[in-house]
């Protein structure tokens, strides 16, 4: 007995240690303190539970909605209900020695029994020595009242926001009435933002997600500045250990009541799922009847589970307590924070224009569900779109461009790879085949002139093709001094389509030759057993952009292409700033951009990519192209991230050889891209 007792003693004293590490900071407003006049209450939860969810209850009592742990569905740590009653806590650790193991019951029963403050005063009168409680309790309601109860298992003492000078009330893990010392920090670190930042400001949600939720104060006092944000050379690790936003924050909460003359139905409960430097905030309605099924479908959250993707890049492993703010704000990164507050910004403005018009009349239990699964579904492609650019960041970190080989001439050819070869032809009429393993160059004397306009490509049985102007050369291994020379002037269909026209690409796919041709906006295949030139995608002499078979599509500008696994031609289409397929049926698809220009991340057409230059695929099916801006990659889900941005890049092109891209200026040398 003896020493199961001791078993149990050990257990608590394990779970408190924890939960002094895992603590919470919040506070309650009442509408004197707010700028629309409606009481706010609000956590910044902290805890070693990091799968958060919503869960929708339907009750005997009042129907609500909480947010619980994943694995611990008996205790909640806030919700609200559907008569505007609204709940959350923090640990009084002064308050009990257990860190009140009941706490979290005792709110999930408040939400089912009580509408009111002055009832969950009664709740609590009735439980007094019932349950192991310490507990900050916050509380509102709809009639606008706004308490603090700070609460022991045999004892509780009140505190009323509209009866104090500001109009609000702060707590983090001591209680006033315990005198205790537990997070006294953060709580004054939370007291000196409302001073210093609120001032004689009103309070809004806006102003606890920035301001509190958000706050970082390294140990050495060090704040950091969003709007200064990180670049080389300034700090870049944050201890955080006492911020009021730390590696364990795992949720933001907010809850907005009602005046008293408005509709209880209009209370909303802002929630954060996940730490608040990972992601925006979402409102829920206890009127939508339900919450979006990623919310808290099966208990989990994908949303949750999005934004605990994000936080691994932002709080390294190895380093307790500390914050990587080159990662959440960095001029290298996809600016994190910016990102976040921005779409925070649009999710409160849209959520402000629905509460507008529901003001004037109730909307109905279906309307408030789709609103609610509309703004969690922006939430969550935006959580993912954020969590691919991080990745690619991550990735190209590192990695330098170093000059690779000089060249002495100019190189009026593209360059090929082959192997663990590049070739490419010179301005004095010489084959260059450059072996990278040993770094060498073979220089080969060709036999005829030429001209300042030259295309190459591989033929079958490891034959070099070259276009020039009316000329198809064919160059035989493995000497490549035996040649055949194709005039092409004599084919049906040179006048028309190849005579006097600039050809931008020259590539193999089976039998066909295909050629763009973007003077004319489109691409031709040449036929050497029929002699004879056809049109194979675009409309001749017609610019513009349409999806289609060949006779319907319409190119501007075909640039540069590839030739991917499957027989396709994948091509850069300029004019339309958009990276086009054109099929082995014929058809013309597009798979990244649709007429705009711009520079943002995204899956297909949510990002629009400008002037996409030259194009090429890695082994693992990426596509890297340089645009007017720099080095972009499409990776296979055809979500496209700006890697480099380098407005220079825009006179090179790319080869791949050996796992790694190589960039190559046409005129002057070649530049290698290594690590990728």
């Amino acid at each position: 007995m003896k020493k199961i007792t001791f078993l149990i003693f050990l257990s608590m004293l394990i779970v408190i240690g924890v939960n002094f590490m895992f603590s919470c900071t919040v506070g309650v407003a009442s509408g004197k303190a707010t700028l629309d006049g409606r009481p706010l209450l609000w956590k910044n939860r902290d805890s070693s539970g990091f799968e958060n969810y919503v869960q929708y209850f339907i009750s005997n009592g009042y129907n609500f909605l909480g947010l619980f742990s994943r694995g611990i569905p008996s205790s909640m740590y806030g919700g609200m209900n559907e008569r505007g009653f609204a709940i959350m806590n923090s640990v009084a650790y002064d308050k009990g020695k257990t860190g009140g193991f009941d706490n979290g019951r005792l709110m999930k029963r408040a939400l089912e029994e009580c509408g009111s403050v002055s009832e969950f005063e009664l709740l609590l009168k009735k439980v007094m020595g019932k349950y192991d409680l310490a507990a900050n309790f916050g509380v509102i309601d709809s009639q606008g009242r706004a308490v603090i109860y700070e609460t022991s298992s045999n004892s509780y003492e009140k505190y009323d926001a509209a009866k104090t000078k500001d109009g609000y009330i702060l707590r983090t893990n001591f209680s006033i009435s315990g005198g205790g010392k537990v997070g006294i920090r953060r709580f004054v670190r939370e007291k000196e933002i409302f001073e210093k930042k609120l001032s004689n400001k009103k309070l809004t949600v806006n102003f606890l997600l920035k301001k509190v939720f958000r706050d970082i104060k390294d140990e050495s006092g060090t704040i950091f500045n969003y709007d200064k944000g990180y670049s080389a050379g300034d700090k870049r690790f944050y201890n955080t250990k006492n911020s009021i936003c730390r590696p364990y924050s795992v949720s933001g909460m907010v809850f907005r009541g009602v005046k008293p003359d408005e509709p209880e139905y209009l209370s909303t409960f802002y929630i954060i799922l996940g730490n608040p430097l990972t992601g925006s905030v979402l409102p829920l309605w206890v009127a939508a009847g339900d919450v979006p099924e990623i919310v808290g479908r099966y208990k989990n959250s994908l949303l949750n589970f999005e934004q605990m993707k994000i936080y691994h890049y932002i709080y390294p492993h190895d380093k307790e307590y500390t914050l990587d703010v080159s990662y959440l704000a960095g001029e290298r990164s996809p600016n994190l924070i910016r990102k976040l507050f921005s779409l925070e910004n649009s999710i409160i403005g849209e959520s402000e224009q629905a509460l507008k018009s529901w003001r004037k009349s109730f909307p109905g239990e279906k309307a408030i569900s789709a609103f609610q699964n509309y703004l969690a579904e922006k939430l969550y492609s935006n959580y993912r779109k954020i969590n691919k650019e991080l990745y690619y960041l991550n990735k190209f970190r590192n990695i330098n461009i170093k000059p690779a080989l000089k060249i002495n001439k100019n190189i009026i050819s593209n360059i090929l790879s082959d192997g663990k070869k590049l070739y490419f032809i010179s301005s004095d009429n010489r084959l260059n085949i450059f072996n990278t393993g040993n770094r060498k160059i073979k220089r080969i004397k060709l036999g005829f002139k030429t001209g300042k306009h030259l295309l190459m490509e591989k033929g079958f049985d490891n034959t070099l093709l070259l276009l020039q102007e009316n000329k198809l050369i064919k160059i035989t291994p493995p000497l490549y001094k035996k040649m055949k020379i194709i005039g092409l002037s004599d084919f049906h269909g040179y006048d028309r389509y190849l005579k006097n026209n600039k050809t931008s690409f020259f590539i193999r796919v089976r039998n066909n030759l295909l050629v763009g041709v973007p003077e004319k906006h489109i691409i031709i295949n040449i036929d050497i057993s029929k002699k004879r030139i056809t049109k194979k995608a675009g409309k001749y002499g017609f610019s513009g952009f349409r999806d289609g078979t060949s006779s319907l599509s319409l190119l501007k500008t075909p640039y540069s292409a590839f030739k991917n696994n499957k027989d396709e031609l994948i091509f850069s289409d300029k004019g339309n700033n958009s990276i086009r397929c054109l099929t082995q049926a014929g058809v013309v698809f597009t798979i990244v951009g649709k007429g705009r220009r711009g520079v943002e991340s995204g899956w297909k057409h949510e990002v629009q990519i400008d002037e996409p230059m030259q194009i090429i695929e890695n082994e693992e099916g990426d596509i890297f192209l340089i645009t007017n801006i720099g080095l972009r990659i499409i990776d296979k889900e055809y979500f496209s991230f700006l890697l480099i941005k380098n407005n220079k890049f825009k006179n090179y092109n790319l080869v791949y050889l050996n796992g790694k891209i190589h960039i190559y200026d046409n005129l002057k040398k070649i530049l290698e891209r290594l690590n990728m």
